[in-house]
């Protein structure tokens, strides 16, 4: 089959007519390889900014699995451009567990490991993700669209959609096209996929990151990279906990969240190598 014909069959599977896929045009596209897919989410970005630019940044959705989008530091400053400029953020549809959405340091939990798959270079950018979401510059919404075709639509005439790929697939088929009559079909599923969706509490992000940048925060770091073999229990019950400002456990929970605190085998706590790097920028 023909990069074209796959690329059709891909817009039909995603509930696009037949009839509209006359005329589209395809701007950047990619095998299942990491340098392809790059190239595209490079041109795609690199779209939204001229589209932000020239004013017809129009409906902007991802209708996505795992949000990994957020992960790319480009993608992270134009949707922090959007936000500043006055427009309604993208809107991210992603997979998050019912149990996951209340909970702070589990909904931080399940997007770390979800983005992990494509992963961060280091500590400092698993917070810009984290305070991406927490300054609301991305408007999340649960949605499990993991057995639908994925795809974002924005400028009013742009697509990048990806061909069918496992939910641990680190590459994919992967196009960027150009068609109004497309956009609009898929904007309006985009809408109704909205409308069924669960919407996330950004600040949970925020006050995940204000609790790891906290004097508590820095108060246990320090505490377990001075006291070698200490445990959960010998932490928490130092007295000094009594009176802090924050939660103890949920703080200490938070660093492990982050590799920051690790537990060996004998129930010990040790501060990692970031953990230490980190409690020195604070």
């Amino acid at each position: 089959m023909t990069v074209d014909r796959v690329l059709n069959a891909t817009l039909e599977k995603a509930g696009v007519a037949a009839g509209l896929l006359k005329g589209l045009e395809i701007l950047s596209a990619s095998g299942a390889d990491k340098a392809g897919n790059e190239t595209v989410h490079l041109a795609t970005n690199d779209r939204i900014e001229k589209a932000l630019a020239d004013g017809s940044l129009g409906v902007c959705i991802h209708v996505t699995g795992g949000a990994r989008a957020l992960t790319d530091p480009v993608h992270r400053s134009v949707c922090t451009a959007i936000v500043g400029r006055g427009n309604h953020p993208f809107t991210v549809l992603y997979k998050v567990p019912a149990e996951k959405r209340s909970n702070r340091n589990r909904i931080v939990e399940w997007n770390l490991r979800q983005w992990g798959q494509k992963g961060f270079r280091n500590w400092r950018e698993r917070f810009q993700a984290i305070d991406l979401v927490g300054h609301r510059s991305v408007d999340l919404k649960a949605y499990d669209a993991g057995h639908e075709i994925q795809f974002s639509v924005f400028g009013n005439r742009f697509i990048q959609i990806q061909g069918e790929h496992s939910e641990a697939a680190k590459s994919k088929l992967v196009w960027l096209i150009r068609s109004e009559r497309i956009n609009e079909a898929l904007t309006e599923q985009a809408l109704k996929a909205s409308s069924k969706s669960a919407d996330i509490d950004e600040s949970l992000f925020r006050e995940f990151s204000l609790d790891l940048h906290s004097v508590l925060s820095r108060y246990l770091l320090r505490k377990v990279a001075s006291k070698p073999g200490i445990d959960r229990d010998g932490l928490l019950g130092d007295p000094n906990l009594m009176n802090a400002i924050g939660d103890p456990p949920e703080v200490l929970d938070g660093l492990r969240v982050m590799d920051f605190i690790v537990q060996d085998q004998a129930s010990a706590l040790k501060v990692t190598d970031q953990g230490r790097e980190f409690l020195s920028s604070l």
